[in-house]
């Protein structure tokens, strides 16, 4: 069986002050039992800044797709635009930025799946 999304009828959801930035869950295995990955979008508005984290079993793959950031893996910063990906193993904190003057998108594989229940109890970004 395929799973098939449309990015534009997701629902996106802001995070909590004060690392604010929002986010579109795409699959992990409450809608995928078994998945063996998961996935996100992100999107970082101008200065946004998510909070330096590491996951302790996954691999984080960014896929940028627009915009321009960075993203600090241990001591590395990784400048981020469209066409950057970036890998990042577990147990490696690291933090992502827009420094740019667009919002910075990009998606988030984590494999083995990655459980994105507290982003679903994030609130829903109101639709402008």
């Amino acid at each position: 069986m395929a799973f098939v999304y449309q990015l534009s009828e997701l629902i996106e959801r802001i995070s909590p002050k004060p690392n604010t930035r929002y986010a579109k869950i795409v699959l992990d295995h409450n809608n995928i039992p078994g998945s063996p990955m998961s996935l996100g979008f992100f999107r970082f508005e101008p200065g946004q800044v998510g909070p330096k984290h590491a996951h302790d079993t996954e691999v984080e793959i960014y896929i940028t797709i627009k915009g321009q950031g960075q993203v600090i893996v241990g001591d590395d910063v990784i400048e981020m635009r469209s066409g950057t990906i970036v890998y990042v193993p577990p147990q490696i904190e690291h933090e992502t930025r827009n420094t740019g003057d667009t919002d910075l998108e990009f998606y988030g594989i984590f494999s083995p799946s990655l459980d994105l229940s507290s982003m679903r109890k994030w609130e829903q970004a109101s639709k402008e």
